[in-house]
């Protein structure tokens, strides 16, 4: 914090050498609360800032200003991991809109709250690349939550893998132009990966979802979202694949359904008081309409205008 502090108001880089960081109190949370500011470690697993077991810190490194990076740094809670209010990464401002952020080769593990929080309860966060993150095992909120009235958010090559059961991978609250591009996810049982809530134009573009805990809940659920998109995704041994409640326009397009629900209740595609739906091109491997292939798609409760090409 100190080092931040000392830097002009025009911002500067900030260099972190390989090593374990302890982050607590009173230099804590790190605050960087001004522009052009440049936090660089040596590389995630080496440059490590760590907070206490149980820390009572509300986030360990918190951005509040545009056009700043972060790059090659591990976050963690020390073990034993236990539940409390610790957010890993926080970016958003209670006073100005938070734009040009760049996180690129972190690595978030095991907080007590939620790994990555963007505008939340903040006002909004606009044009972020998120390149090569990962974030896992953090314990009692999303891996990657993002508020509400954010836009052009992407996130390339990043990985979100849920803890525990009821832990959401990412969950997109009324934000807009937000994409997922090339990532990884492993969800919790009985749990969604990706919940999307509102906004318009959310994307998950040539993702692989899965090969975990087998949830019994649909690994991809959006709800009143304009133009959702899920394309070229593959999604691995689950109850149940995707889902879209009172949406408009989604696409589902080019996706690999493998191991996906069971004969009897395939459950592969739900469709509920949604209009004018693209389905197309999609494939299925030892899923469960290997009996019944016709019956890869549901649709319910108001849905019209669908237009489907059948599984391969």
């Amino acid at each position: 914090s100190a080092a931040i502090n000392a830097l002009p108001p025009e911002g500067g880089t900030i260099f972190i050498p390989a090593g374990v960081y302890d982050i607590a109190p009173p230099d804590a949370p790190l605050d960087i609360n001004k522009p052009n500011v440049h936090l660089i470690g040596d590389g995630p697993g080496l440059t490590i800032l760590e907070c206490a077991s149980g820390s009572s810190l509300s986030t360990v490194l918190q951005v509040r200003a545009s056009r700043c990076t972060l790059e090659g740094l591990t976050i963690r809670q020390k073990p034993p991991q236990v539940a409390g209010s610790a957010i890993g990464i926080d970016i958003g401002s209670s006073t100005s809109e938070v734009r040009h952020t760049i996180l690129r080769d972190i690595e978030v593990s095991g907080l007590p709250a939620a790994g990555i929080r963007i505008g939340v309860s903040a006002q909004p966060v606009s044009i972020l690349l998120c390149d090569r993150v990962r974030v896992r095992g953090c314990l009692t909120y999303p891996q990657l939550h993002i508020g509400t009235a954010n836009e052009l958010l992407m996130f390339r090559e990043c990985g979100f893998d849920a803890a525990s059961e009821g832990v959401r991978g990412v969950l997109i609250d009324n934000s807009s132009r937000v994409k997922l591009y090339s990532c990884r996810g492993m969800p919790s049982a009985n749990t969604p990966w990706l919940v999307a809530q509102g906004g318009r134009h959310v994307v998950v573009d040539n993702c692989e979802i899965g090969d975990g805990a087998a949830p019994q809940a649909f690994y991809l659920t959006f709800e009143s979202v304009g133009g959702g998109v899920v394309r070229n995704t593959r999604l691995h041994n689950g109850a149940k694949g995707v889902s879209f409640t009172n949406c408009t326009a989604p696409q589902i397009v080019g996706n690999l359904f493998h191991a996906i629900g069971s004969a009897t209740n395939p459950d592969m595609i739900a469709l509920s008081g949604t209009r004018f739906a693209t389905i197309i091109n999609n494939a299925y491997l030892n899923a469960g309409t290997a009996a019944r292939s016709d019956a890869y798609l549901t649709e319910t409760l108001g849905t019209e205008g669908t237009y489907h090409v059948g599984f391969e």
